[in-house]
C-alpha cells in the first residue's frame, strides 16, 4: 500500500528555526565543517600534546575495561569516538562501537532500567549519546546507527519520566542538574522523534537547578551551593556540555544567558591554589560543605573558554597555563575523565593572557551578592604556591542539595600549606553514641557544646542535629585592590546552634604593615558559643603557648593564632586527630584545635610567616566588649565596629559595587531588553560613573537602558562602575537572541499562489517567478529539522520516501519572508 499525503495550511508562530539537522552529525558541539580547524589544531604543539594525552588515556583504560563497570566502558567509548572524529581513523570508531555494544548489553547495569541508580543511567546515556554523534559517519557504524539511535531515545525517555533510583530530588542538587542535562543531550543526539513535553520538562528542570543552586541569575558570583567540588563533576561532566548543545540547537536555550552559571566558570580559577598537589591534580581548593578539595576539573577548565566572556578568558588562560595545562605532571590539560576533550575544543592556543589580580571583572566576582550564596574570597595574587587564599561562607540561602552545616565558617590555604580546612563529606559518624556525621563536628566555627565529645543541638533539643539556617550580611564588605578586606555577618543560630552568632573576618596582605605574609582576624560573639574550633591538615604540627597556638607546615612556614582577651579568662587549648568524612588528598584524618572560653566572645589573630621568620607582636585594647575592640599590630590598628572595621581609625573605601538587573536575558529577535543599574554605587560617595554597554560596540553613560536587539546572535553586555579614586568594577552578561519563525497569514499565503504536487512519495512545489524564496526546511512535528534544501528553481522537490508515516512541517524562507505548511504522511 502506498503512503498517502494530506497537505494543509497552518499558522505556526511557535516553530523556531533550528540550527541542527536531524541525521546530520556531528551536531552537538561542532559540525563536520569544523573538522579542518580541529585537524589543524591537532598539529600545533599544544593540540598535538592534548591528542597524545587522550590516546594514552584510551590505551591505559583499555587494559582494565573488561573488568570495570559500564561507566568506564561508556567513558572509553566516548574518548575513542572523539579520537575517531579528529583523526578519522576508523579503528577508534570500531573501539567506540565495541564498548557501546557492551554497555547496551550489560545485564548487571541494564540500559534505561528504572531500577538502576539514576546517576549510573545518566552517565551511560550522556556518554553513549555523544559517542553516537561523533561516530555517526564512521564506516563501521553504518549498520548500527538506527538501533543505537533508538536506544538513546529510550534512555532519554526513562531519564525524563522516571530518573531511576536513589535520587536526591532537591532542585539545587547535582542529581537533578545531571538528570536534566543527560536527558537533553540524549534527545538532541537521537534521530528518533520524541516528546516535546518531555524535552520541555527537562529544560525546566535544568533551569530550576541553575536558579535554585546559584540564586540570582544575574548578580550571583557563581559559587556552587553544594561546594566547589560540585562544579567539577556535574558542571564539567554534563551540564556545561548540555548548555553548549542547547545553544547550538536553539540559541535562546543556551546556558550562557545565566550570568550566575557563566560566573561559576571563574570560581574554579579564583579558588584554585597550587600550594599543595593533592592526588596528582597539581593543586587544591577550599572545601566548603559536603565537599572534597581535589581539583578534578572534568572539563570545566576547558569549557571556561566557551562560557567566559573574552576579557575573563584572558585571566582564565593565565591561570590555566600556570596550574591546569602542561604544567601538571599528571592529568595534563584538565585530563580527568573527558576533561582533555573540552580543552582541545575550546582552549585558545594563541589566546592573550592577563594577570587576574588587578582585573576589574575578576574582583567583582570575589564578593558574592546577597542574592547569591555568600562566598567572600580574599586572594593576594595568582602566581605560585605562595599565593594566599582566605574565604568566608555566609550561606545566604540555607541548605540546598548536598550543602553541609558550614555557615559563617572560613578556609585559609596557601604559602605551601593547608591551614584551615573542612571536614569532608557526610556519612562517617562521630561514634555510635553521638551518631552524627563527623563533618558537622569538624567546622571552623563556634560551638555551644564541645565538638566530637557531645551532640550538636540547641538547648533542650530532641533531635540534636545541625540546622540549615542562613546567614545575614552586616554593613558593606570591604575588598581592596590587593585582595585584602573584611566581611561581617550574623545568624540567629549558626548551623551548630551557637545562638545570635556574629563573626568579623578580616584579611590583610600588606606585609610591610603586618610584618607577615598575611594577617587574619576572626572575631566571634554569641550567646552560648564556648568552643572556638579550627581544623587543619593532619601533616601540620600543632603546639601551644599560654595564649596562642602555632601550626607548622611541612615546608617550615607557620601560622600563629593569638587569642586576645581582656577579662582575665585564660583560654584552654585542646588539639587532637579525628577521622574525616572523606579524604583530604591521601589523608583520612585531620587535626583540630579547640579554644575554650566561657564568656562566648573570641578574638583570634592569625598570622602566616615563612620558615624561620618571627610572627608579629599582637595587642588588644578596649577589649572588655568585643565591639569597639582594637587590635594592634606593628603600630597599626584594626577597630571592630558594629557594622565595619576601621583601619588605623579610618574608614577604608571598597571597590565600587557594580549591580544591575537584566530582563529578559534571552528570547527571539527583535528582543527588547531592559538594563537597570540604579543600585550600583561607589563607596567613596563621590564621582560615581555608571556605563552600560549592551554589546561590544555601543556604550551609554546612564543607569538605565532600554535596548532592542534586532538581529539574532550572541551579544555580550557589560556594566562598568568607577569612582574618583580610579577604582573600577565590571560585570558581564550574555544576551542570547534567537531567530523566530514568523509565518505569513492566510491572505498573504494565498497571494503567493503555491501549488503542491504529491506523487510517488515526492512532494513537489510550484512557485511564482517572484517568490523570492531561497530555502526549504523540513521538520518533524516536534520541531526538529530533518533536512534543508536550497531552492534553485521554481519547482523544488522534497523527498519523503525514507521517512516514517507522521506529521511534517515544511517551511519556505528567504528575503525576510517565511511560510509554514503542515504535511501528513499516512
Amino acid at each position: 500500500m502506498k503512503n498517502k499525503f494530506i497537505l494543509s495550511l497552518i499558522f505556526c508562530p511557535q516553530l523556531m528555526v533550528l540550527s541542527l539537522v536531524a541525521q546530520t552529525h556531528p551536531r552537538l558541539f561542532f559540525s563536520e565543517s569544523d573538522h579542518a580547524f580541529y585537524a589543524h589544531k591537532a598539529t600545533t604543539e599544544v593540540g598535538a600534546e592534548m591528542i597524545t594525552e587522550l590516546q594514552n588515556q584510551v590505551a591505559l583504560q583499555k587494559v582494565t575495561a573488561d573488568t570495570t563497570a559500564v561507566g568506564a566502558k561508556s567513558q572509553l567509548a566516548a574518548l575513542s569516538a572523539f579520537l575517531y572524529w579528529v583523526t578519522k581513523d576508523d579503528s577508534y570508531a570500531q573501539d567506540a562501537l565495541f564498548y557501546v555494544k557492551k554497555v547496551l548489553a550489560d545485564n548487571d547495569e541494564k540500559w534505561a532500567d528504572t531500577k538502576l541508580k539514576g546517576l549510573t543511567s545518566y552517565n551511560m546515556g550522556f556518554l553513549v549519546a555523544i559517542t553516537y554523534d561523533w561516530c555517526y559517519n564512521a564506516a563501521s557504524w553504518l549498520n548500527e546507527r538506527n538501533l543505537i539511535s533508538q536506544k538513546i531515545k529510550l534512555m532519554a525517555d526513562m531519564i525524563a519520566t522516571n530518573g531511576g533510583t536513589e535520587q536526591n530530588t532537591a532542585k539545587a542538587s547535582n542529581w537533578q542538574g545531571i538528570r536534566a542535562a543527560s536527558s537533553l543531550v540524549c534527545y538532541l543526539a537521537t534521530d528518533e522523534s520524541y516528546s516535546t513535553s518531555n524535552f520541555n520538562q527537562m529544560i525546566k528542570k535544568l533551569t530550576d537547578y541553575i536558579t535554585d543552586n546559584y540564586g540570582d541569575s544575574v548578580m550571583s558570583a557563581g559559587w556552587n551551593i553544594e561546594g566547589l567540588g560540585y562544579t567539577y563533576y556535574p558542571i564539567g561532566g554534563y551540564i556545561g556540555p548540555a548548555g553548549i548543545a542547547l545553544e547550538r540547537y536553539k540559541k535562546e536555550l543556551g546556558l550562557r544567558k545565566y550570568p550566575s552559571f557563566v560566573n561559576t566558570y571563574w570560581s574554579v580559577y579564583a579558588s584554585n591554589s597550587t600550594a599543595l598537589n593533592l592526588l596528582d591534580f597539581g593543586s587544591f581548593h577550599p572545601d566548603f560543605g559536603d565537599d572534597n578539595p581535589h581539583v578534578t576539573g572534568e572539563g570545566v577548565f576547558g569549557q571556561s573558554f566557551y562560557y567566559l566572556p573574552p576579557e575573563m578568558q584572558q585571566a582564565a588562560k593565565y591561570w590555566y597555563d600556570k596550574s591546569i595545562g602542561a604544567v601538571r605532571a599528571k592529568y595534563k590539560y584538565d585530563g580527568y575523565r573527558l576533561g582533555t576533550i573540552w580543552s582541545f575544543l575550546y582552549y585558545p592556543v594563541d589566546g592573550i593572557v592577563s594577570n587576574p589580580t588587578s582585573m576589574a571583572a575578576v574582583q567583582t566576582l570575589h564578593q558574592d551578592a546577597t542574592t547569591g550564596n555568600g562566598y567572600y574570597l580574599f586572594r593576594n595574587k595568582f602566581e605560585n604556591a605562595t599565593d594566599l587564599i582566605a574565604q568566608m561562607y555566609i550561606k545566604f540561602r540555607g541548605n540546598k542539595g548536598h550543602n553541609g552545616p558550614d555557615a559563617l565558617t572560613f578556609r585559609i590555604i596557601g604559602n605551601g600549606a593547608a591551614w584551615a580546612i573542612g571536614g569532608g563529606r557526610y556519612g562517617i559518624k562521630v561514634s555510635a553514641t553521638i551518631n552524627q556525621d563527623i563533618y558537622a563536628h569538624l567546622m571552623n566555627t563556634v560551638y555551644p557544646n564541645e565538638p566530637l565529645q557531645a551532640k550538636i543541638g540547641s538547648v533542650g533539643c530532641t533531635s540534636c542535629s545541625p540546622n540549615g539556617n542562613s546567614g545575614q550580611l552586616i554593613g558593606n564588605p570591604l575588598l581592596k585592590p590587593d585582595g585584602s578586606g573584611h566581611v561581617i555577618a550574623r545568624m540567629d543560630a549558626n548551623n551548630v546552634w551557637a545562638l545570635n552568632h556574629k563573626r568579623w573576618f578580616v584579611a590583610d596582605y600588606d606585609s610591610l604593615k603586618t610584618q607577615s605574609k598575611a594577617l587574619y582576624i576572626v572575631a566571634d560573639s554569641s550567646q552560648n558559643g564556648k568552643y572556638w574550633q579550627m581544623i587543619t591538615a593532619v601533616e601540620n604540627t600543632v603546639t601551644f603557648n599560654q595564649d596562642s597556638f602555632l601550626i607548622t607546615a611541612p615546608n617550615g612556614s607557620s601560622m600563629r593564632g593569638v587569642v586576645l582577651y581582656a577579662d582575665g579568662q585564660t583560654p584552654a587549648f585542646k588539639t587532637g586527630t579525628s577521622v574525616r568524612g572523606s579524604a583530604f588528598g591521601t589523608a583520612t584524618d585531620s587535626k583540630f584545635i579547640t579554644v575554650l572560653r566561657n564568656n562566648a566572645k573570641f578574638i583570634i589573630v592569625l598570622t602566616i610567616v615563612d620558615a624561620g621568620k618571627k610572627h608579629p607582636f599582637i595587642q588588644l585594647s578596649n577589649g572588655a566588649f568585643l565591639q569597639h575592640s582594637v587590635v594592634s599590630v606593628n603600630g597599626h590598628t584594626y577597630k571592630l565596629e558594629a557594622d565595619n572595621v576601621l583601619y588605623d581609625n579610618q574608614v577604608q573605601v571598597s571597590l565600587p559595587k557594580a549591580s544591575w538587573s537584566i530582563k529578559p536575558l534571552s528570547g527571539i529577535a527583535p528582543l527588547n531588553v531592559k538594563f537597570d543599574a540604579s543600585s550600583s554605587l561607589s563607596f567613596s560617595g563621590r564621582g560615581t560613573t555608571v556605563k552600560i554597554s549592551p554589546d561590544n560596540n555601543q556604550h551609554y553613560v546612564q543607569q538605565q537602558l532600554d535596548y532592542t536587539y534586532t538581529n539574532p546572535g550572541t551579544y555580550i553586555a557589560s556594566l562598568e562602575v568607577s569612582d574618583n579614586l580610579s577604582y573600577t568594577t565590571r560585570r558581564y552578561a550574555y544576551i542570547l537572541v534567537g531567530e523566530g519563525t514568523t509565518s505569513t497569514d492566510l491572505k498573504q499565503m494565498e497571494q503567493n499562489s503555491f501549488t503542491w504536487y504529491i506523487s510517488n512519495e515526492l512532494l513537489s512545489i510550484s512557485l511564482n517567478d517572484n517568490h523570492n524564496y531561497s530555502k526549504i526546511e523540513l521538520f518533524d512535528i516536534a520541531g526538529r529539522m530533518l533536512h534543508q534544501y536550497a531552492i534553485y528553481s521554481n519547482n523544488p522537490v522534497v523527498n519523503l520516501t525514507h521517512y516514517k508515516a507522521g506529521i511534517f512541517i515544511v517551511r519556505l524562507s528567504g528575503n525576510q519572508r517565511k511560510s509554514t505548511f503542515k504535511v501528513i504522511k499516512q
